[in-house]
């Protein structure tokens, strides 16, 4: 699987694309910003994309809305550190196919990209249980 990766943090970005690769997947491009995350998605389109929240320039909710709006077709995992509901809600509504926290185990993580690949939709069972995610528009299906 092809993967795209939005992430500020170079250790974070460099620690998950190690993850990745020894997890069976190809990391085919990288960004440390939104818009070159956009930029990223345009040119390699990608499987998949993972997108942190928690971006300089463009927020990873906007980044995700964005992408969707011209990929519908790439599924978007949302990788963050924020689980406020009302974040967790934006990223669904803009689009997102899955919502992790980043304390996931590698091998956890892996098990979520190849089942949001395949159509499902995940969401962290950390915050589960207390936020209602909207369902899918036919946009991110």
């Amino acid at each position: 699987m092809r993967i795209v990766l939005v992430e500020d943090h170079t250790l974070t970005r460099i620690g998950l694309k190690l993850t990745l690769r020894q997890e069976g997947f190809n990391v085919v491009g990288e960004a440390a910003n939104g818009r070159q995350g956009l930029v990223a998605i345009e040119r390699y389109r990608p499987d998949l994309a993972i997108i942190d929240i928690g971006l300089p320039d463009i927020d990873g909710v906007e980044v995700t809305r964005l992408s969707k709006a011209k990929f519908p077709h790439i599924p978007v995992v949302i990788l963050t550190l924020q689980d406020m509901d009302e974040t967790v809600k934006a990223a669904f509504a803009a689009g997102a196919d899955s919502y992790c926290l980043k304390d996931i185990a590698g091998a956890m993580l892996a098990q979520v990209l190849r089942l949001t690949a395949a159509g499902t939709r995940w969401v962290d069972p950390a915050i589960a249980g207390r936020v209602e995610v909207p369902e899918p528009s036919l946009t991110s299906i």
